[in-house]
């Protein structure tokens, strides 16, 4: 199989356009929910509008108790976590 920054390139050389980027508030660390869950969508979600709203620098996350406590390691954001 091709080296997949390899076969992007080739497709932008072949005409196609990029429809979706990753938004720059996610980390590279790639989510560890279960299979079918929704936390990455919605992490996702929000980062996209934290961007698109220019509030980067204005936003704390708070990650609450559960599976989604290690979202500090998916957001770009500050984080604090929430205690029960």
């Amino acid at each position: 199989m091709k080296d997949l920054e390899a076969y992007k390139k080739e497709l932008l050389a072949q005409g196609a356009k990029k429809i979706f980027s990753k938004t720059k508030n996610l980390t590279d660390t790639a989510f560890s929910y279960c299979g079918g869950c929704g936390h990455g969508v919605a992490h996702r979600l929000i980062m996209e509008v934290v961007e698109e709203l220019g509030i980067t620098q204005d936003t704390i996350g708070v990650a609450p108790v559960g599976c989604s406590v290690i979202a500090y390691e998916f957001m770009n954001i500050d984080m604090i976590q929430a205690a029960h």
